[in-house]
């Protein structure tokens, strides 16, 4: 509900070593100022070799929304101690927001009504071709928000992570478009790595599974849709 939220972190833990392992895994809720707002922990054992996921559940009341207008964002620190001591450590930005589409009125954004006001931006950038550097990235899409939009949308590959981070940071929504309309096992298996990379996104609203493909309005490119649109709601 609009208080209490359910808060799910989810890791991937392997041992690649030839011994068991056991490991505590601790994640921790940072808000802008660094303060701890949750915490928490479980042991896990490891056979050699084994790979593992790590579910730890908890709640938190009243968070600051994330929203295209104040896109507020807390920092998770995931953490794996073996014997009292850090083995690994990553820190994941992130944000709480709800949305839903309405047939008749448009789109609503954490209860309020929004007109998106969108741009269709290729990643490659006059001079530099697609080599883009980070800062580069940071600032077109404060140009866009300057601008007055509030939407990205990532034509005609899935977007680089620094541009996700700038739109984060600034409050536009994401569109994060696939370019590769075929599911194929290769493919599959970058759907499910772009998921998973982007699904901490607060900016990332919308997933586009192709663009202008000659299967379209075919009973092949239906199939082929459906497949992939299982695969990035499994991830």
């Amino acid at each position: 509900n609009k208080k209490t939220w359910q808060f799910n972190v989810q890791t991937e833990l392997e041992n690649a070593s030839y011994e068991q392992a056991c490991c505590v895994v601790k994640a921790c809720l940072l808000d802008k100022n660094s303060q701890v707002m949750e915490l928490y922990s479980e042991e896990i054992s490891l056979n050699s070799y084994e790979n593992k996921i790590v579910k730890l559940n908890g709640e938190i009341s009243n968070p600051t929304l994330w929203d295209v207008e104040n896109p507020y964002l807390y920092n998770v620190v995931v953490t794996v101690s073996v014997n009292g001591e850090i083995v690994d450590e990553e820190t994941i930005s992130m944000g709480f927001r709800y949305y839903h589409f309405d047939s008749q009125k448009g789109f609503y954004l954490n209860g309020r009504h929004l007109k998106l006001k969108g741009v269709c931006c290729h990643q490659d950038h006059g001079g530099c071709g697609v080599a883009v550097p980070d800062e580069m990235q940071y600032q077109r899409v404060k140009l866009l928000k300057d601008m007055g939009a509030n939407m990205y949308r990532s034509a005609h590959n899935n977007p680089a992570k620094e541009i996700l981070d700038a739109c984060d940071k600034l409050g536009l929504l994401v569109i994060d478009e696939n370019r590769r309309f075929e599911a194929s096992v290769e493919n599959l298996k970058h759907i499910e790595s772009v998921t998973k990379r982007d699904r901490n996104h607060p900016s990332v609203f919308l997933y586009c599974l192709f663009n202008e493909e000659a299967l379209q309005n075919t009973e092949e490119g239906r199939r082929i849709f459906k497949r992939l649109k299982y695969e990035v709601k499994k991830h």
